[in-house]
């Protein structure tokens, strides 16, 4: 299984690939965010230096302003004032009309520091008064950007709030992106392997591709899949045979057992005997069949003759067959279905096999309780299904039990002292007849006592 080692562990590199991918394409963006707002942001002491240092006095007295701070000033859509000490405006560029011509010193001592109305505001002292610029509110969410250590272009936080978002959910898609593609590479690797397990727990034959990273895990489910088909192949080989072997030396004991019974010239104990050997003898002949039957159900060789089924019919057959076979007076049988309304309960299927699975249930019933008990065949009909079930009065089983039987388990505790099964093999034919025409069956206690055994047939089947 060392390609089963090397796939996973490639998977394993694979995962890890994909979160370092994504760990440097974020490093990426982020040293990228980073150099393009070192380009839209520059120190605030810096801008309103270089600011003040483009305006002077001129021969005249009055304040003006070279034509490179004029750009500046522009290119950031900034306003600019120089303030004397007695807070009267002496020089303005582009003031806006609302604001004020005359400031106290409270005033100036607010807005050196934060804002002037809604306008970030820098201040930088000069010989001849205090020098104020002003920059464009930026507005984010209805907020205003602080703006005192640095300074940033109007618009930028917005656009970088944008890129924020747009990246997260570009990781988003990328990560869903990236490990779906992973995951589908595993998925088309493993698939057949699967479909393989499947195949193989159903009894059909596989033939997997023998290529690709797993190619030794699918060669070992060929050769497991063909081994369990040689298997179930001779075992089915051998039952059939051992069936037909055994037909032979059965009828003669079985002629001879009865010549022995009809014998009146015989004492009556010998001919109690040949009865209990021929009754003895019968037994293994049905066993016979059903061993031989439950064989064919299982591997898929027995055909379905299929036909149109009255149930209600099926149902009255078997109870007439079963009261015309010198029935012991202990046990009584009927059938009821008052509950079924006056439509017809079709259902396609094959009625011989139908017929063994209730003559099934009903011996079941008969051999479980030696000393008698009512047994009642009730068809109900359902949305999706008919439900046919056989009950008694009876002794009952254990709910231990009924959980076995319901899970499909015959295990040795379903065999008494005598060899013989209790609830097991018959019911187990039961459970694959049902199976074969797409049913179920379930087991349940009847009320106030016994045993229930339901049968649900679908209506409508693949």
């Amino acid at each position: 299984m060392n390609s089963t080692k090397r796939f996973f562990s490639k998977y394993l590199l694979s995962s890890m690939g994909i979160l370092l991918f994504f760990l440097t394409m974020n490093v990426v963006f982020v040293i990228g965010f980073l150099s393009i707002m070192q380009k839209h942001t520059i120190d605030s002491e810096q801008e309103i230096q270089e600011i003040a240092d483009g305006i002077s006095l001129d021969e005249q007295g009055k304040i003006c302003a070279d034509e490179k701070t004029l750009e500046l000033l522009a290119d950031k859509g900034s306003w600019a004032m120089v303030l004397r000490e007695d807070g009267e405006i002496i020089w303005d560029y582009k003031l806006p009309d609302k604001l004020r011509k005359k400031y106290s010193v409270s005033d100036v001592a607010k807005f050196s520091r934060w804002y002037l109305e809604d306008y970030p505001v820098l201040a930088e002292a000069l010989p001849y008064g205090l020098l104020v610029v002003g920059y464009q509110p930026d507005e984010v969410f209805g907020i205003s950007m602080v703006k005192l250590y640095y300074v940033t272009d109007a618009g930028f936080i917005r656009v970088a709030i944008g890129g924020a978002v747009l990246l997260m959910v570009m990781n988003i898609l990328l990560v869903i992106f990236l490990f779906w593609n992973n995951t589908r590479k595993v998925e088309r690797a493993v698939w057949p392997i699967l479909h393989g397990i499947d195949d193989i727990s159903h009894a059909r034959e596989i033939a997997l591709p023998e290529v690709g990273e797993l190619a030794s895990v699918n060669r070992e489910l060929n050769r497991a899949g063909e081994y369990i088909q040689k298997k179930d192949k001779a075992r089915a080989e051998w039952i059939n045979g051992v069936s037909h072997d055994v037909r032979t030396p059965l009828s003669v004991i079985l002629g001879y057992a009865g010549e022995m019974e009809e014998d009146e010239l015989l004492p009556p104990e010998t001919r109690r005997q040949a009865e209990i050997i021929s009754s003895q003898a019968q037994k293994l002949k049905k066993l016979i069949a059903d061993l031989n039957l439950a064989s064919r159900l299982e591997y898929a060789m027995q055909p379905l003759k299929s036909e149109k089924i009255d149930l209600l019919e099926l149902g009255r057959q078997v109870v007439a067959d079963l009261l015309n076979s010198d029935l012991d007076e202990n046990y009584k049988i009927e059938l009821d279905s008052h509950i079924l309304g006056q439509q017809i309960p079709f259902f396609q299927g094959d009625m011989a096999l139908l017929k063994r699975l209730f003559v099934n249930l009903i011996q079941n019933s008969i051999s479980h309780n030696p000393n008698g008990c009512d047994i009642k065949l009730l068809l109900k009909d359902t949305k999706e299904d008919y439900i046919y079930s056989v009950s008694d009065n009876g002794i009952g089983i254990s709910e231990e039990k009924r959980k076995q039987l319901n899970q499909g388990i015959v295990s040795e505790s379903n065999y008494q002292e005598n060899g013989e099964t209790a609830h097991g093999f018959g019911l187990k034919l039961v459970r694959q007849i049902a199976e074969a025409h797409g049913g179920k069956v379930c087991f349940r206690e009847n009320v106030p006592k016994g045993l229930c055994v339901e049968i649900f047939l679908p209506k409508i089947r693949n």
